[in-house]
């Protein structure tokens, strides 16, 4: 292989979840997963310690909001690309993420 990886961060409160998310991440050649985060506040201190490419987002998770998250990343990490994800119907929630 040739190339850079793309590096991610995987940040999902369910344990199970999250390390399926790693795992499928990691299966790729092409991808590398750099850190993990259980909450919101996590998930911004990994993307600025790690400053991955991409930062796979739950919605819901406790210490905070996707959209709160997004704006602290933007603000702190402006390169790393956010991907949110959520098992929940919720269009309030994707428009304010989306909105950040």
């Amino acid at each position: 292989m040739t190339g850079a990886r793309t590096r991610v961060v995987v940040a999902d409160d369910d344990r199970t979840v999250r390390q399926a998310l790693a795992d499928l991440v990691s299966a790729r050649p092409d991808l590398e997963v750099v850190g993990t985060a259980g909450d919101h506040p996590e998930a911004v201190r990994q993307a600025v310690r790690y400053r991955p490419d991409v930062l796979v987002l739950d919605d819901r998770m406790p210490g905070g909001s996707a959209a709160d998250t997004l704006r602290a990343v933007r603000h702190r990490a402006p390169q790393v690309a956010v991907l949110v994800v959520s098992g929940y119907g919720d269009p309030t929630a994707a428009l304010a993420a989306v909105a950040a």
